[in-house]
Parts: C-alpha cells; structure tokens; sequence
C-alpha cells in the first residue's frame, strides 16, 4: 500500500533526467514535490516565492550543467528568510567537499548511488531538524509588543502555527504538540485561539477555524508578504 502524500513541500534541484526519475517515484508519493533542473530558475523562485508556498526542505545536487552548486552555497545566507534547510544528495565523495557543505548549513548529505530506505528516511529526520529551525527562526521575529501580550502558552501555538502558514492542524495535533501528551480538556484550546485572534490580528495573522476539527493561520487580505520586524524577542 502507497503512503499517503503529506502537506510538507520539497524542492529538489537535479538535472539528471534518470535521478529526477528516481526521486518521482520514491517522493513523489509521500510530499508535494517541485522539481527545478536550473540553479539560477532555483534561486530566482527562491527570493520571490510566498511564504505560504516555500518548502520545509530543499534537497540538491552539487554537480550541474551550470557548474558546482557549492560555488552557489554561500548565496543561501541571502535567501534564509525565504527558506532555511538543504540537504545535498550528490555522487561526489569527497571529505572537503562534505565538510564545506555541512559548513555552509547543510542538514544532511547522502552519496549517490543511495537506498530508497535511506533517502525516506534520511528526508524524514531532515524534515524535522527543518521544521524546527523555523520554529525557532519565527519565535526570534516577533515584534515585543506581540510577545508581552501573549501568555507563555500562547506563545507556543502562535509558533507553531506561524511557522507553518497555511497548513491545517487538527485539534489533537496541536494539544499533542503544545501540551506533550498530557491530559487537557479540548476547551481550554479553544479559550487560548479566541483570545489569540484578538491579540495578533493587529499584526496581521488570523487563525481560522477550517472543517473537521482543523485550524488555519492565515494573514490577512492587505498583508501580501509576511511581516519582518524590527525588533527580535529575547
């Protein structure tokens, strides 16, 4: 039985046709997957693109038609905000070169040829390194104002649900993941979401009630961007 695709994005930049393939058929039905076979097509989606519409991970090659992605690497600090974590799927096997990109921010690096076992699972532990580096890069943009009005629990759901725009959680997703398992009435979320909508609306966020026990946080219809402060929380 095929897993079931998630809402978790992927990007992956190959140029060969033959690996692109390999990677369709071991992603394509488990992620929403946009494949580029240019770095500069890449990197021009990259400072344009939603933040609705970035993905969790990006997973490139280094030998290209262009020539060597680790002689782009370094552009990636001018994208961060855009999009945080890579992975490096590549045949070169080679110390330096591992060494420079784990020293350029890389998250993991698998050498070709791979085991389908080892790119799911290998994109898996990935994705969650991914997912909470943003966490934490979204906590770090608050602006003060917002963070003194939110209590230390609400503070924990605005960054969940601000660092992944757009994307429905249900009611014991969140509960699971703000309160650690614990034994919580459902009610006692629901008085935290009505009174954070009051409170971040002013900055531009709204947490909607979706269907089926799902909530959303979306910006509002004048934000186009996402906000970027001045200010950093402590």
């Amino acid at each position: 039985m095929l897993p079931l695709r998630n809402k978790d994005k992927l990007w992956v930049l190959e140029d060969d046709e033959q690996c692109t393939y390999v990677f369709k058929d071991i992603l394509g039905m488990r992620y929403d997957v946009k494949y580029f076979t240019s770095i500069k097509d890449l990197f021009e989606l990259l400072k344009t693109v939603s933040h609705q519409d970035r993905p969790q991970l990006l997973l490139v090659d280094l030998r290209l038609t262009e020539g060597c992605m680790t002689d782009y690497l370094t552009y990636r600090t001018n994208v961060n905000a855009v999009f945080p974590s890579y992975m490096v799927v590549s045949s070169l096997d080679d110390a330096d070169v591992l060494r420079y990109c784990f020293d350029q921010g890389a998250i993991d690096y698998i050498i070709k040829p791979f085991k389908k076992d080892e790119l799911i699972v290998k994109v898996e532990r990935a994705l969650i390194t991914a997912k909470k580096a943003l966490e934490a890069e979204t906590s770090n943009l608050w602006p003060q104002s917002l963070k003194g009005q939110l209590t230390k629990r609400e503070q924990q759901i605005f960054s969940l649900f601000s660092s992944n725009i757009g994307k429905m959680f249900t009611r014991n997703e969140v509960m699971s993941r703000i309160w650690s398992g614990s034994s919580v009435d459902a009610k006692v979320l629901d008085v935290h979401l009505s009174n954070m909508r009051k409170k971040i609306k002013p900055y531009g966020y709204n947490i909607k009630y979706v269907a089926d026990q799902q909530w959303q946080m979306s910006y509002l219809a004048d934000r186009v961007n996402p906000p970027v402060f001045a200010e950093r929380a402590e």
